[in-house]
């Protein structure tokens, strides 16, 4: 019963709040919108705008989220890189360091089973009691990206920028609290195992941890071959565009752009990449309204792994593969909601 009134009293303040809220902010609107009605009419017209759209009446380049569904925008939340690790080990298998939040959920269910299941010794039954707390408040909590994804899915089809911070919201942070839990448990054991084995063991994990390294220092081997690569790209015979800092080449059937002294927000700035063929039968029957394929991407998606050692940290080097088909134009640059921050017409030789 405790419960039960507890969770009412909750859920009728959530609602009491919205409410509120809602009526404030549809006053404001009506200084600009005329009246009150229209101020809740236009509160109404975003919702629909950022969930399924409804009936309403809107702008052709949001009609694709509206029309999206649930599964194609959740599999998008779930491929995302939530981990990349590829930053400190250079390696041809990326995909081997890089955990998207698919991954993830799966290694936060390994590590709640872990810590509800297996016990560790010398620990209190009150301790057991607030790991299976944590765990049972962290799958709740996966209700609230989830919702979002869901329910405002038009809004999370076009802003993948933005919106996966809403898995740390807060179900990322209790999954990473879960597996600190284990982790610190496991350790305990470990070093206990450790000092009580004999020397030969100990020698043993000592050259196992010294094979790991040595392995990591080879594998950084191929990103020095394609630091050295980059000057056969890097040639003036290949430069298509120089703008706004970006230098961007063609080779191998690769758009390469390079910026120098990139700042954080240009690194997480949407690329838009509109390639228009030769012929309008190369592009996939759904493209072939509009004309051009579209290769949007993130540089965090294609980014260009070299040893961290042979570049700067604010260094931007991205690789895009090209259609196979012969094209006539390019346009590309990079956009922030609406706002165009550069952009280049390419007519290729």
């Amino acid at each position: 019963m405790k419960f039960f009134k507890r969770v009412l009293g909750v859920s009728l303040g959530v609602a009491c709040a919205v409410l509120f809220y809602f009526i404030a902010l549809a006053f404001q609107l009506s200084f600009v919108k005329g009246s009150l009605t229209k101020g809740f009419e236009h509160i109404a017209y975003s919702f629909s705008k950022r969930t399924s759209g409804g009936d309403g009446d809107f702008p052709e380049i949001i009609k694709e989220s509206l029309e999206s569904t649930v599964p194609g925008v959740l599999e998008k939340y779930w491929s995302g890189v939530a981990i990349d690790l590829n930053t400190f080990v250079d390696s041809s298998w990326r995909s081997f360091f890089s955990i998207d939040y698919g991954e993830l959920i799966l290694l936060f269910i390994i590590f709640s089973i872990l810590v509800v299941f297996v016990k560790s010794t010398g620990k209190s039954v009150s301790d057991l009691k607030r790991k299976k707390a944590l765990v049972i408040v962290t799958w709740l909590s996966i209700l609230a990206p989830l919702s979002w994804h869901i329910i405002f899915k038009g809004h999370s089809y076009i802003h993948t920028h933005t919106n996966f911070i809403a898995w740390y919201m807060p179900f990322c942070l209790f999954g990473f609290a879960i597996i600190g839990n284990a982790l610190s448990t496991s350790s305990e054991y470990v070093k206990k195992l450790y000092y009580a084995s004999k020397r030969t063991y100990k020698v043993s994990f000592q050259l196992g941890i010294l094979i790991i390294l040595t392995l990591w220092a080879v594998q950084q081997y191929d990103g020095i071959v394609r630091y050295e690569a980059l000057k056969s790209v890097q040639k003036e015979s290949n430069l298509l565009a120089s703008t706004s800092g970006f230098e961007i080449y063609q080779y191998d059937n690769k758009l390469w752009y390079f910026k120098s002294n990139a700042s954080p927000t240009q690194m997480r700035t949407r690329f838009f990449l509109h390639v228009v063929p030769e012929k309008n039968e190369s592009l996939p029957q759904v493209r072939r309204k509009y004309d051009y394929a579209n290769l949007d991407f993130y540089y965090r998606d294609n980014l260009f792994s070299l040893p961290w050692w042979k570049v700067q940290k604010n260094d931007m080097i991205v690789s895009v593969a090209l259609p196979e088909y012969q094209i006539k134009t390019i346009k590309t640059g990079q956009f922030l909601g609406k706002e165009i921050v550069w952009e280049a017409d390419i007519k290729l030789p």
